[in-house]
């Protein structure tokens, strides 16, 4: 086979002309930059009405709610989303049953709230109205879950003997498997892997799929559910990169990450938090969108997407450990 030198230099010397100008050389054309800066201000409704988190990691929402873990107080706030008053707390500091010494992520469907309470290593069930159902522990310290198509519970837990990513457990807390997903991110060797707990989070979509993000190797895998790969995606744009730029260096040995939370819509498009703002893909990995959250009155620089959540073509964020919330419209479609 005769390899053409100078054509293999012309491919190299336009991909990285390409690349210069922001452009995909799949696709030929710039991603689209989607400027956020019309908002609900939450937050100042909340504070009217004197409702205050002392901190928070996690909060979702259900029939115009929002459900706040409260990480410092053991606590679970229901908010109205239109007036910002409290509607009700439950739970209290602890590690009984329907207590919660330290929830880090939370979870709202079918009238049940699943919470992981990282300070008892366990899931715990309450009734969309605060009734304690029941608890599980879980294996390791996941930094998240998520709910497969048929309830079943997917738990971000690393098993670095089978070198697999999600325990999944039954609604009564039985573990169906502990084995599922095998991937090797392309930098794992950086790390030592026994460290990989709490470095990715998993989503699913209503077809069943599994999302596995890479926190700290900014990849993101989309899986069938069972378990075999169907694409993978670097998570790397100038908005990142940007902000690596301002930061000082990372000692050796450090596992700074600057992807945060992520998200699949009800168009099974996925939204990534990231320093900087966000990314949306499409269902195939394809990058559509990165994302800006214009400054305020409030905020001198970007505000930075922590946790959010979509809901209805909305996209309500929380910014900072102690919370302010906004809610932004986004484009039809997303």
């Amino acid at each position: 086979m005769i390899i053409n030198k100078k054509n293999i230099q012309k491919k190299i010397v336009i991909l990285f002309v390409l690349s210069l100008l922001g452009l995909s050389p799949r696709f030929g054309q710039a991603v689209e930059t989607l400027m956020l800066d019309r908002f609900v201000d939450l937050g100042g409704k909340m504070e009217k009405e004197e409702v205050f988190i002392k901190a928070s990691f996690s909060f979702d929402i259900s029939q115009g709610y929002l459900y706040i873990a409260d990480y410092d107080a053991g606590t679970i706030h229901k908010v109205d989303m239109e007036t910002g008053k409290q509607v009700a707390v439950f739970s209290r500091k602890g590690q009984g049953p329907g207590e919660l010494a330290a929830p880090r992520y939370l979870r709202v469907k079918n009238n049940l709230i699943y919470v992981y309470d990282k300070g008892s290593r366990a899931i715990k069930i309450f009734s969309i109205n605060g009734t304690f159902q029941l608890q599980f522990t879980v294996d390791n310290s996941p930094s998240n879950f998520s709910l497969s198509k048929n309830n079943e519970i997917l738990v971000a837990e690393y098993d670095p003997v089978k070198n697999s990513y999600i325990g999944v457990y039954n609604q009564q807390g039985k573990k169906l498997r502990k084995d599922l997903l095998h991937v090797k991110p392309s930098a794992i060797n950086d790390i030592q892997t026994t460290r990989l707990n709490g470095l990715y989070s998993i989503q699913t979509d209503q077809e069943g799929n599994i999302y596995l993000l890479f926190n700290y190797f900014q990849e993101l895998y989309k899986f069938n559910e069972d378990g075999k790969i169907l694409w993978k995606a670097p998570v790397q744009n100038e908005l990142i990169d940007s902000f690596k730029k301002q930061m000082p260096s990372s000692k050796p040995g450090s596992l700074r990450t600057y992807i945060k939370d992520f998200e699949i819509t009800d168009k099974e498009n996925i939204i990534i938090a990231h320093a900087g703002g966000g990314s949306i893909f499409d269902s195939s990995g394809k990058l559509k969108f990165l994302v800006k959250i214009a400054p305020d009155q409030t905020t001198k620089d970007n505000i930075v997407l922590d946790y959010f959540r979509c809901h209805h073509h909305e996209l309500i964020t929380a910014s900072g450990v102690y919370p302010y919330y906004r809610i932004y419209k986004l484009k039809e479609g997303i």
